[in-house]
């Protein structure tokens, strides 16, 4: 009985957490293209995040990610909806992504 109540409350938290771990992973990849900016052109950076994205079964094309590049600075930034779904119980979150990085 104890290793099933167990069981259950691991599933609902890994479930949880799920959403919350593809958006470090997406920040992280977003920080990592922010860094390497200066060798690739904007079109190619959003390209490599919405795949990056779909890998983490997000719609690549539904992040929307904006790469706004001045002389000095590059920004990356999106902003989406994931969903924490557990047995009976559905919650939409709002993430964004927003990395600077100076030149």
């Amino acid at each position: 009985m104890m290793l099933a109540v167990l069981a259950a409350v691991g599933y609902v938290v890994y479930q949880a957490v799920q959403p919350y771990q593809r958006f470090y992973q997406l920040r992280d990849r977003a920080q990592f293209e922010a860094g390497v900016a200066q060798q690739r052109p904007d079109a190619e950076i959003r390209r490599r995040l919405a795949s990056f994205g779909d890998s983490l079964g997000l719609s690549g094309d539904d992040l929307g990610f904006r790469v706004r590049r001045t002389a000095r600075q590059i920004r990356i930034s999106a902003r989406y909806a994931d969903t924490i779904v557990v047995p009976g119980y559905a919650r939409p979150v709002e993430f964004e992504v927003d990395e600077v990085r100076r030149f």
